[in-house]
């Protein structure tokens, strides 16, 4: 009787083991085992990369639009001219102290026609070729481009994408914190770091042909004006810190403000202090690069 209950204890036992067995073959089966998902945001920023150049160059680095970015420190300048300076027109007059109060990035190049294209699907420049700088944009089609990286590109929301403040192109042209008071965008010659009137370039170069300046920053005296995100007014005399005028209602001008020589203009037109009001519809020659607040 003993044997007997041990038996069909035993018989039981194989019989629930053989059940579950199968079950679990049942559902490992028809079940689709989904691997966690990781941080989008931990991935993309896994991918941005920082170096440090062997002279001191912060630069960022963003796959996802294939840009250069480099560092700027924020510090105060003297903006502007004075009627002694070199070359220097009366609406960049006079000279002002401006603090900048915040680290930021701005392009280590202009924008490319191939970025241009990639985010747009056009290519609205004189002159064409994947490496050269876009050109020939209105304002408004700018800030749809950076609209549009902002929202397939940025995670990060506080930090988007976005044209430098007049104040901020200039003090990154002279050098940032390590400026050392050069007319053009890293010299005093202006055919080391652009091709102005004396060689004859009317076409745009691709980045990178001529010197930088003390930043790492390249062609901000030549190749093409860029944009930035200010209405043209007249300069005050007084210490500004941040400036910036983003309302048309604050200007004495029609259009933004243009910074920067562009190929085959004559020396006044390529200073760090060179500004013009941009009030066409497009033009040629005019380009733009991107800046973004730095951490």
């Amino acid at each position: 009787m003993t044997k007997y209950r041990y038996m069909k204890s035993f018989h039981a036992a194989v019989i629930i083991f053989v059940l579950l067995f199968s079950t679990r073959n049942t559902i490992a089966q028809n079940t689709t085992i989904v691997a966690p998902v990781k941080n989008q945001q931990t991935e993309l920023n896994a991918h941005i990369q920082e170096g440090l150049s062997e002279d001191g160059v912060i630069s960022v680095y963003d796959p996802n639009l294939d840009i250069t970015l480099i560092y700027v420190k924020h510090g105060s300048f003297m903006m502007g001219a004075n009627s002694g300076d070199q070359f220097a027109y009366r609406n960049a007059m006079p000279a002002h102290k401006v603090t900048i109060t915040k680290d930021y990035c701005i392009g280590e190049t202009e924008v490319t026609q191939k970025l241009w294209k990639k985010i747009m699907g056009t290519n609205p420049s004189y002159f064409k070729g994947d490496d050269l700088p876009v050109a020939n944009v209105t304002y408004d089609e700018v800030l749809l481009f950076i609209k549009r990286i902002n929202e397939k590109y940025v995670l990060d929301k506080s930090r988007p994408y976005r044209l430098p403040t007049e104040a901020e192109w200039e003090y990154a042209a002279r050098g940032g914190h390590k400026m050392t008071n050069t007319i053009f965008a890293g010299s005093n010659n202006i055919n080391e770091v652009a091709s102005d009137e004396s060689l004859a370039t009317y076409s745009t170069n691709p980045p990178k042909k001529y010197k930088p300046n003390e930043l790492g920053i390249y062609d901000m005296s030549g190749n093409v004006a860029e944009l930035t995100a200010d209405w043209y007014s007249s300069y005050k005399g007084e210490h500004q810190i941040d400036p910036k005028v983003l309302n048309k209602d604050e200007a004495g001008g029609e259009g933004h403000v243009y910074r920067g020589g562009i190929n085959a203009a004559n020396k006044q037109n390529c200073t760090v202090y060179y500004r013009m009001d941009f009030f066409s519809k497009r033009e040629y020659y005019i380009g733009f690069r991107l800046c973004r607040d730095y951490k």
